[in-house]
C-alpha cells in the first residue's frame, strides 16, 4: 500500500491533534430544539501532490494552484455543505467537483496532458458531544459569555467518481473512470475567538480497505458573522487537504490514484 506524502501526513495529523485537545457545515454555536438549516458553498483553489496512472501507465504529479493555473484553464473547485440539524444531531450532505489539468507530464520517455474530473459526494451525521460557554471554562470572563467552544463526533460516507485522460503527444490518449465509496469517521470542533470571530477544525480518516485503502480529510476555518438578507451568516476562509489512495485492476488494467488534493478554500455559510 503506497502512502501519503510527508506534508500530507504532517497537515491531517495536526489537524486530529487540535481535535484531541475537519467542516461538515458551520452550524449554531449551540444545540436548538428547532430544527435549523444551513447552506455553504464554496470555492476551492485546489493543487494536486501524489501518483495516478491508467491501464498501467503511471506517473507522478506535483503542481500547485498556481502551477495548474498557468498550464491549464481546469483551475477551481467548487464545494458545498448542506445541513439539518435539531438538538445534538445534525446530517448532512457535501458535494464536490473539479476539473483539473496538468500540461506536459513527463511518463518516461513520454510527455502527456493529464486531466482529472473528480465528483465527491460526501453524507452523514454528526453529534454535538460537549458544549460549553468560554465563561465558564477555568480563568473565563463574564465577557466571553457568548463564546463557545463545541465538540462534535462525525461518521459517514464519501463517494468518489473519477475519470482519468491521458493525452500522449502524437500517439494518441487512454482514459478510464471508476467509482468508489469510503467511509469514514472523525470530529469537528469550534471555539469563538470573539463575538464575531470563530475558528473550526476538522478531521476524518476512511476507507480502511472497503474502497480505498485509505482517506485523510482535513479543513482548517476562520469564521466572520455576517447578516446577509437579514439570516444568520458566516464568512469562512481557510485551508483543506483531501488524501485518497485507491488502486484497482493489475498490470495494464491497473488504475491507481494516490493523490492529496489540498489549497486554499473561501466560502459562505447561511443559516435560516
Amino acid at each position: 500500500m503506497a502512502y501519503p506524502s510527508r506534508g500530507a501526513w504532517l497537515f491531517c495529523c495536526s489537524v486530529l491533534f487540535c481535535l484531541a485537545g475537519w467542516s461538515s457545515a458551520w452550524a449554531s454555536d449551540s444545540t436548538s430544539d428547532e430544527w435549523t438549516f444551513t447552506v455553504a458553498p464554496y470555492l476551492w483553489a485546489v493543487g494536486m501532490n501524489g501518483d495516478v496512472g491508467v491501464a498501467g501507465i503511471k506517473t507522478s504529479v506535483n503542481d500547485s494552484f498556481i502551477d495548474i493555473m498557468q498550464d491549464s484553464d481546469s483551475v477551481m473547485a467548487f464545494m458545498g455543505d448542506f445541513s439539518a440539524s435539531k438538538g445534538p444531531w445534525s446530517f448532512f450532505v457535501s458535494p464536490t467537483y473539479a476539473k483539473l489539468g496538468v500540461d506536459d507530464e513527463s511518463i518516461g520517455p513520454l510527455t502527456a496532458d493529464i486531466t482529472e474530473t473528480i465528483t465527491i459526494i460526501g453524507f452523514g451525521t454528526k453529534y454535538r458531544l460537549a458544549e460549553w460557554s468560554l465563561a465558564d471554562m477555568p480563568g473565563g470572563s463574564p465577557a466571553w459569555a457568548n463564546q463557545m467552544f463545541t465538540f462534535d463526533l462525525l461518521a459517514g460516507g464519501r463517494y468518489t467518481h473519477l475519470k482519468i485522460e491521458l493525452d500522449f503527444k502524437r500517439i494518441g490518449s487512454q482514459d478510464k473512470s471508476k467509482d468508489w465509496v469510503d467511509p469514514f469517521v472523525g470530529a469537528v470542533t469550534q471555539i469563538g475567538l470573539t463575538d464575531k470571530l470563530s475558528f473550526r477544525v476538522r478531521g476524518d480518516v476512511g476507507g480502511f480497505g472497503v474502497g480505498s485503502d485509505v482517506t485523510l480529510n482535513g479543513v482548517g476555518l476562520l469564521g466572520y458573522k455576517v447578516r446577509p438578507f437579514g439570516l444568520d451568516g458566516t464568512l469562512a476562509a481557510g485551508y483543506r487537504a483531501l488524501y485518497q489512495d485507491y488502486t484497482d485492476g493489475s498490470g495494464r488494467n491497473k488504475f491507481t490514484w494516490n493523490m492529496t488534493l489540498h489549497g486554499p478554500v473561501l466560502g459562505l455559510a447561511v443559516k435560516f
